[in-house]
C-alpha cells in the first residue's frame, strides 16, 4: 500500500492513460525510466524493513506483492527480474505471496 502513494503522480497518470488507450506501452516505459524505479525499490523495502524491526518478537512478516486492482487499476505483469534482488536479498519477511499472469 505505501508504494501506491509513494508512486510519481507523473507515472500514476501515464498508467490511467494507457488502460483508457491514451498512451502506449512504450511511454509507459519511457515513464518508467525517468521514475527511476530501482532508487524507488530500494526505498520500499527500506521503509518495510524499518517497520518489521519495530515488530515485537515472534511475529511472523509476510510481504503480498500485487499487481493491482488498487482501485481497480492494473500495475505490473511479467516476471519478478526488476525486484528480485532488493525484494528477495533485502526484505527481512518470512514469506512472500506472489501474484502470477496467466497466459
Amino acid at each position: 500500500m505505501i508504494g501506491s502513494f509513494l508512486r510519481p503522480a507523473y507515472l500514476r497518470q501515464t498508467r490511467a492513460a494507457l488502460e483508457r488507450g491514451a498512451s502506449s506501452l512504450e511511454e509507459l516505459k519511457q515513464v518508467e525510466d525517468r521514475a527511476e524505479l530501482s532508487g524507488y525499490i530500494d526505498l520500499l523495502v527500506d521503509i518495510n524493513n524499518s517497520m518489521i524491526a519495530s515488530c515485537k518478537a515472534g511475529i511472523v512478516v509476510n510481504t503480498h506483492v500485487c499487481r493491482g486492482n488498487y482501485h481497480s487499476t492494473f500495475f505490473s505483469s511479467g516476471s519478478y527480474d526488476s525486484v528480485a534482488k532488493p525484494l528477495f536479498g533485502r526484505e527481512n519477511v518470512n514469506a512472500y505471496l506472489l501474484e502470477y499472469d496467466y497466459g
